[in-house]
């Protein structure tokens, strides 16, 4: 949704009988999505048209949105393409418009194959006249997109770093914030000569973007060990923001659930890329980012780790770990939310509110 807009989009595949006995589906990955516009003018919604685009959405209901941008009255979509499972997939760019009574939509320029064979559409987002698209297998490719000419959409830059961005936020018009996980190539993997990666902590890349030819990561910083998860990779409500105001740099807050604390078990192997590290605490983390870096300003501990015997009845909400005293929180609702209120920071975590000064950690 715009001011201007409201878009609908539907998907369809076909499928077919594999076995009239299991009554079993066989389901084609050429998907079609239609997209409806509506436009939005004096507290009316009035029906202006449908096109269609190859591909998907993805799965992530969450990151459908981020997926279609308007600008200038032209609605760009970035669609998946092919089968995951089969290592075929690719991302394609459509750019549609609107036909004067004609009630239709129509495709003015698609840009098909955008990333290496097998790469998945992992993040977009539509700001203004640029496009920003990350796919992902081992590397992160992040695409600048020039939507400058909306007849002649082109990828301008292209920047390949280690791990991947889940999702993107503007930071200003120039910088770019990546929130994802980095990764380590598993050299070992048969699927297609090692193009396998295991995911390790948390990673938040600060992208320089002014040069639209040639953006640069300015800065990383990662969070935990393998395992740790963060509630805004499935729900980009978790995120906190403030715009940067005078000398005040911007200001961002995301609820971490952090596994950093090596396991107990004799066969763990921590220089391993698969190993995985047992939980640590779960955390609402701030954060200052300037075009100089990112730096973490403070920390509001909701929940620790903790050690009980193993004869001991688990508390509501906790799950004992196999073969090990350790406790540690069931990962299933992501439901941590935070406000951000001048120097104050508010965090939301399981119907208990905490609050503190800006910078403070406890």
């Amino acid at each position: 949704m715009t001011p201007a807009s409201l878009y609908l989009a539907t998907t369809s595949w076909n499928y077919n009988a594999a076995g009239l006995a299991s009554k079993s589906l066989v389901y084609s990955p050429n998907h079609t999505t239609s997209i409806h516009k509506f436009a939005l003018a004096n507290g009316k919604i009035e029906y202006r048209g449908t096109g269609e685009v190859k591909g998907h959405l993805g799965w992530d209901q969450d990151k459908k949105s981020f997926r279609m941008g308007e600008h200038n009255g032209y609605l760009n979509i970035a669609t998946s393409i092919g089968d995951t499972w089969r290592g075929t997939s690719s991302t394609s760019l459509s750019v549609l418009k609107e036909v004067a009574g004609s009630k239709k939509l129509q495709a003015v320029k698609v840009i098909d194959g955008i990333g290496l064979k097998g790469e998945q559409l992992y993040a977009a987002r539509f700001v203004g006249d640029r496009g920003y698209l990350v796919t992902f297998r081992v590397t992160d490719p992040l695409y600048v997109i020039d939507l400058s000419n909306q007849e002649q959409p082109r990828i301008a830059g292209e920047l390949r770093i280690e791990g991947y961005s889940d999702y993107l936020h503007p930071v200003s018009d120039t910088l770019l914030l990546g929130i994802g996980k980095d990764a380590i190539p598993d050299k070992n993997s048969s699927d297609e000569g090692g193009r396998r990666a295991w995911y390790q902590g948390v990673k938040l890349s600060l992208f320089d973007v002014s040069n639209i030819a040639s953006p640069k990561e300015l800065d990383t910083l990662i969070l935990g060990k393998r395992g740790t998860q963060l509630d805004v990779l499935y729900d980009h409500h978790a995120l906190s923001f403030l715009l940067a105001v005078g000398n005040e740099p911007a200001r961002l807050a995301i609820p971490v659930q952090l596994h950093d604390t090596v396991p107990s078990w004799e066969l763990f192997k921590a220089g391993e890329p698969s190993a995985r590290y047992d939980y640590t605490h779960t955390a609402l983390y701030s954060f200052e980012i300037t075009k100089l870096g990112i730096t973490q300003a403070g920390r509001l501990i909701s929940e620790v780790r903790k050690e009980i015997p193993t004869t001991t009845k688990p508390a509501a909400g906790v799950s004992v770990l196999p073969n090990s005293p350790l406790i540690a929180p069931i990962f299933v609702d992501l439901n941590d939310r935070s406000v951000l209120k001048d120097d104050s920071v508010f965090y939301i975590h399981r119907g208990n509110l905490l609050s503190s000064k800006w910078g403070v950690s406890k």
